[in-house]
């Protein structure tokens, strides 16, 4: 394996190909390592997921403080990943994913001799089924936005009609948008690997007619989403995902008043991102293959989308349950019907 770093005229210095220099592992402490791990991935991962490793790999640091990379064994990870069982288990799949992926990187730059992560146990990972939201749920919560709202209503109606992530979409800029006449045309969005792929538009009338609307209002270099500048926004930059998670949960409270009915078993909080689980469902349910789907959903590998189907065995299940209970109310006998308390 051929390394990154070339050695320089002493033992104890690395020089990287960024320009960066690193201590030779033997002379390195954690922090010091998060750090070079972090500047060497800072175009590699999305902004995201550079603050997710930043806080998960300060938090084992400070945990080791004095002790140099070198001498870092599985025992100290063991012992860390032990100390944190108390988390749900995805968690520490992450966590230990995270570990990996720093002492794996300073593996193959020669800065360790061994990579300590490789000896740690597996984890198992019981993945959650998606929380989904039902459509009249969807169209509820749409349906409260108010006129004036012309952004929010866009942006809302793009994520549960093309199932694009929500930090894909408030990346999007005008140039991104390619609308036709023929098939509605396509979004060129950068996933959470900073890759460019295309999101159609073809099953998304109301997301077309909203985004002409939008760009009439919009400067020429604009993000899609811009902030208001009236409440501290900047001009043409995108909102930031809290602004936009306020307004959706205003817009939550109010369709919870104004359809109770809707909501009534509804007992967790409702987010942003169910409006991409329930599209994925609803594409499924819809026969959109497998391989399909997870290209519309940007995923990496099919392994991803196949909790959708597991999403969508419970909804039949469901389905199936209730019309079991329908069936059994039309085959009650008469007799039945007539000594029931609600006959008394």
């Amino acid at each position: 394996m051929t390394s990154l770093l070339q050695k320089g005229a002493e033992e104890s210095i690395m020089f990287g190909s960024s320009g960066i220099i690193w201590i030779h592992g033997e002379y390195m402490s954690c922090n010091e390592l998060v750090e070079a791990f972090l500047t060497a991935k800072q175009h590699t991962f999305a902004s995201h997921t550079l603050r997710v490793y930043r806080y998960e790999l300060t938090t084992f640091a400070q945990s080791y403080p004095d002790l140099l990379i070198h001498n870092i064994t599985e025992s100290h990870l063991r012992l860390y990943l032990d100390e944190k069982n108390d988390l749900k288990t995805n968690t520490l799949v992450h966590r230990k994913a995270t570990l990996h992926s720093c002492f794996n990187w300073a593996y193959e730059q020669g800065l360790l001799p061994v990579d300590p992560t490789a000896k740690l146990e597996a984890i198992p990972f019981h993945m959650r089924v998606p929380r989904l939201l039902t459509e009249k749920q969807v169209e509820a919560i749409l349906d409260v936005i108010p006129q004036q709202d012309l952004r929010n209503r866009l942006l809302l109606t793009l994520l549960y009609e093309t199932g694009i992530r929500i930090g894909e979409a408030l990346k999007l800029q005008i140039q991104d948008v390619h609308i036709n006449h023929v098939d509605g045309g396509y979004l060129q969005a950068v996933d959470k690997g900073n890759k460019k792929r295309r999101i159609p538009l073809i099953d998304a009338s109301r997301s077309v007619a909203l985004l002409q609307e939008v760009l009439k209002t919009l400067d020429e270099g604009d993000s899609l989403f811009s902030g208001d500048v009236n409440k501290g926004g900047r001009h043409g930059k995108a909102m930031n995902y809290t602004t936009i998670r306020h307004h959706f949960e205003r817009y939550v409270d109010k369709a919870r008043s104004r359809y109770p009915e809707l909501f009534v078993d509804e007992k967790e909080s409702i987010t942003i991102h169910q409006l991409r689980h329930t599209f994925a469902t609803i594409k499924l349910r819809d026969g959109i293959s497998l391989s399909s789907l997870s290209l519309l959903l940007g995923h990496s590998s099919t392994q991803t989308t196949q909790y959708y189907t597991r999403t969508n065995l419970e909804s039949v299940k469901r389905e199936l349950a209730e019309a079991l209970e329908r069936k059994r109310q039309r085959e009650k006998p008469p007799s039945e019907e007539r000594h029931s308390p609600s006959n008394i």
